[in-house]
């Protein structure tokens, strides 16, 4: 089997060449680790002139400001993955679902694990999806500190990109990405750096608690010598 995977743009943006076809690609919609949500206009027309299946992994979509679930609705060849792991903060839990055609379902039950959830599990999600409430108000709560949090990088001179996650994608002002993620660690303040031509001067920095994003601009200060 062949895999081709393609490169995003200069500024992360999704670029894909008109003649491309395959039998099976995936889009992670918001993208992991930028953060950046794709134009539904563009993801809808790359669909239709898309012949394969397509999957739209859409893990962090419960902090955008949309998503492509008609798609998956109205056509017979596109999938949406969701997850309880990030807006229902049930990580642990290893749970998620994938909503499409009934041909599509069928054939993701042919090859499914027999035992692939417990009994427990399932109980769990479906509590989760039936308290509403409790997801908008941690979504909302989230959506609040990254905006904080967002504001306050840049204040300091990080470059921050657009995010529609949980996370924010910065590139640091004046010290090395992995330099900072090390001076961090020894504060026992733990972000991610990912190595690799593209990624190696940014960091992906997880939204937690408003005390957590204040320890972590207070850390920051310290190491760049801020008030």
């Amino acid at each position: 089997m062949a895999v081709r995977p393609l490169a995003l743009g200069p500024r992360f943006e999704w670029r894909m060449p008109a003649s491309y076809q395959c039998s099976l690609f995936f889009l992670t919609n918001p993208n992991a680790p930028t953060g950046a949500r794709y134009p539904k206009d563009k993801v809808r027309a790359f669909c239709r002139r898309m012949r394969g299946v397509i999957v739209l992994d859409e893990a962090y979509v419960d902090f955008a400001d949309g998503d492509c679930l008609d798609l998956a609705l109205a056509s017979e060849h596109v999938l949406v993955l969701r997850s309880f792991s990030k807006s229902y903060s049930l990580a642990g839990l290893r749970a998620g679902y994938a909503i499409g055609s009934a041909a599509l379902i069928e054939a993701l039950l042919k090859i499914k694990d027999s035992y692939n959830t417990s009994r427990l599990t399932q109980a769990i999600a479906l509590a989760a999806v039936r308290d509403q409430r409790t997801l908008r108000a941690n979504v909302q709560r989230i959506r609040r500190t990254r905006g904080w949090l967002a504001a306050q990088l840049a204040a300091l001179g990080f470059e921050v990109f657009p995010s529609e996650t949980n996370f924010l994608w910065v590139r640091p002002p004046r010290l090395p990405a992995l330099e900072l993620f090390q001076q961090l660690v020894a504060r026992r303040i733990f972000v991610r750096h990912f190595p690799g031509r593209r990624t190696a001067a940014y960091l992906r920095i997880t939204v937690g608690t408003d005390q957590q994003a204040q320890l972590l601009m207070q850390a920051l200060r310290e190491v760049y010598g801020a008030p």
